[in-house]
């Protein structure tokens, strides 16, 4: 009996399991898997050949053997760039997934009091959220697995996930996920999100921080917002005053949580930061009001995310059960 692998691969039984016949593995040379995982990985020869070791020009000729040995393009190169084949697309997805199930398998039978948990884990994190409330709270776990490396990516909602999707990082936190059918999350955080402005901006307007607040004065303030949909604003709106159509004097857009912030600090106008960031602003010397609203303040959930079929190495496969562990909301 014989089972019929792909066009030319006769996958036999032998005595001792099973040996493949006529196949493009036996072909091969199994260097080239592990070069072309990391020439893919880091889009470049050069960056594949400093963390190989090599040189880049015995890098190049590792993979233009390779290429030759499939009689197939894996990539396109040109003087400032290097672009992937849909070929090498798959390759490389299929590469990942073989590298982890070896990496996981040699931890398993190796003698446990040898074992440790080693490798780099790569996490996708919000700028702000990312460094004061994930990176300390992975700190105390790194501890207990010194061999451990961490590479932090930072970015927002759709970047971040657009990393994942890509295998860009092992692990992302996003505050606003999309369902993906690829993708498994949980919310392991949640954030405080409030109003407030500096004291300079109260003076400059003639605003008394102990006034009791109405929505009516509310809405004749400058408003500072990350995007043009000002969804965090009325948000925030609708929340406490039960309002959706609101209108709101815009004074500046910025992209990202330290450039609102930036905006607050020179008293340009009014803006919801978390708390986090608050309290740190606070702490650094900046005075700042904290509109109170009509309810308790505003949540806004963080989400752990990851692929759900992608094979993950044991160290972020530990530190994902850490993270839901030890995180639920």
């Amino acid at each position: 009996m014989e089972l019929n692998e792909g066009v030319g691969a006769n996958i036999k039984p032998g005595p001792e399991g099973f040996y493949m016949d006529n196949s493009l593995l036996s072909k091969i040379n199994i260097n080239h898997l592990k070069i072309f995982e990391t020439v893919y990985r880091l889009k470049s020869m050069t960056l594949a050949a400093q963390e190989l070791f090599l040189t880049q020009s015995g890098v190049s000729q590792h993979m233009k053997s390779f290429e030759e040995s499939l009689n197939l393009t894996l990539f396109i190169r040109n003087r400032t760039q290097l672009y992937t084949t849909e070929e090498a697309d798959l390759l490389y997805k299929s590469c990942v997934r073989a590298f982890m199930d070896i990496e996981n398998t040699l931890h398993k039978i190796k003698d446990p009091k040898e074992k440790q948990i080693a490798g780099t884990i790569k996490i996708g994190i919000p700028t702000e959220f990312g460094n004061n409330i994930v990176i300390p709270f992975l700190s105390e776990w790194s501890q207990k697995f010194p061999q451990v490396k961490f590479d932090f990516v930072y970015g927002y909602g759709l970047a971040l996930m657009q990393q994942l999707e890509n295998s860009d990082v092992d692990l992302a936190f996003i505050d606003s996920i999309q369902k993906n059918r690829k993708v498994a999350s949980r919310v392991v955080f949640q954030e405080d999100l409030n109003l407030v402005a500096s004291n300079q901006y109260l003076k400059k307007h003639d605003i008394k921080p102990t006034q009791k607040e109405n929505l009516k004065d509310l809405l004749l303030l400058d408003f500072l917002e990350y995007e043009h949909k000002e969804s965090i604003l009325r948000m925030w709106f609708q929340y406490h005053y039960n309002k959706k159509n609101v209108s709101l004097n815009i004074k500046a857009w910025a992209t990202n949580v330290q450039g609102v912030a930036s905006l607050v600090k020179q008293g340009m106008g009014v803006a919801i930061l978390p708390d986090h960031l608050i309290e740190k602003l606070i702490k650094q010397g900046q005075p700042l009001h904290v509109f109170k609203g009509k309810k308790s303040n505003l949540k806004n959930d963080i989400s752990v995310a990851w692929i759900k079929d992608k094979p993950r190495s044991q160290a972020s496969d530990e530190l994902l059960k850490h993270i839901l562990t030890k995180n639920p909301v």
